[in-house]
């Protein structure tokens, strides 16, 4: 069964104004009575942490889309749950109610992708009715889709992989023409560095490509796409790394300089016996693939 989370837009309309029973005879949870910590984004979760104030034994909860949490955060959450028709038992035999103290834990991994969301931790009692307030953490991003955070100092999040399909020559470019498509979205020579500098590169034969490790390990993969082609002034190809077995890779960056009256785009350059290294040539003769950035969102 899909987790309750991603359905709480539709509660909100439907449930929006379902009143709650009156609960000031009811034992409340003290404010704070929960430390919530949140790591590790991806586009689809998020790691947490849920560290209880007190000795409770029992409390749920569920991720929250910061921006519908509507002006009663307690009827927000029983909204969802008389939404989903769960009973007390249904909550607790699908893990939704936990045993505290409770330790790191991960999202089920169903949350959407640059959407801003909060964890929201509470009591309820056996009618599924929230008793005492409820604490929430602070409002964080998941990833655009596809991209990693590879803790790197800059914040800045790379896709996993190469753009494009490495059997056929659909996505190569001139620099200019990938400026021209994909602008900010393409690495200054900075960022390549970046990762040259603070990650660990590791050659894959099975994969045909490298392994990127970023400081906090999350991992992106540079794939040997076999192409690139450089042309001369009529057009012929001169260098074509399209040969079984010979296993290139060329992305550009959106840096670039001119030297010698000769306009030149920086772009990354690696074989299977040639480790990655910077490499520059004449932006309107070599065509290349590329590899894509995006920024954080939860680097202010």
């Amino acid at each position: 069964m899909k987790k309750i989370f991603s359905i709480f837009a539709a509660a909100l309309i439907l449930f929006g104004a379902v009143s709650c029973k009156n609960k000031k005879d009811e034992p409340s949870a003290p404010k704070g009575a929960f430390a919530i910590e949140i790591s590790n984004i991806t586009d689809e979760g998020c790691a947490y942490t849920i560290t209880p104030s007190n000795n409770t034994k029992e409390y749920m909860y569920m991720f929250l889309q910061a921006d519908n949490l509507g002006n009663n955060l307690v009827k927000t959450v029983e909204a969802i749950m008389t939404f989903s028709r769960m009973t007390y038992s249904d909550y607790k035999n699908n893990g939704y109610i936990k045993q505290g103290p409770f330790g790191r834990d991960y999202s089920p991994f169903d949350l959407s992708s640059s959407t801003e969301y909060v964890l929201a931790v509470f009591h309820i009692d056996a009618e599924l009715n929230v008793v005492g307030d409820v604490a929430l953490s602070k409002s964080f991003y998941t990833l655009p889709e596809g991209y990693v955070d590879l803790g790197l100092p800059s914040g800045i999040l790379w896709d996993y992989s190469n753009t494009g399909n490495s059997d056929d020559d659909t996505y190569l470019f001139t620099w200019e023409e990938a400026s021209d498509t994909y602008g900010e979205s393409l690495p200054t020579e900075e960022q390549y560095k970046e990762l040259l500098e603070n990650c660990s590169w590791s050659w894959s034969s099975y994969s045909n490509g490298y392994y990127v490790y970023g400081p906090n390990g999350n991992t992106i993969w540079f794939g040997s796409t076999g192409k690139y082609k450089i042309e001369n002034e009529s057009g012929a190809v001169v260098v074509n790394y399209d040969a079984e077995g010979e296993n290139a890779c060329c992305l550009w960056s959106i840096s670039d300089y001119r030297a010698l009256k000769l306009h030149m785009g920086m772009f990354l350059f690696f074989t299977q016996t040639d480790g990655p290294r910077m490499k520059s040539d004449r932006v309107t003769k070599r065509l290349a693939k590329v590899h894509l950035v995006a920024q954080n969102p939860n680097k202010k």
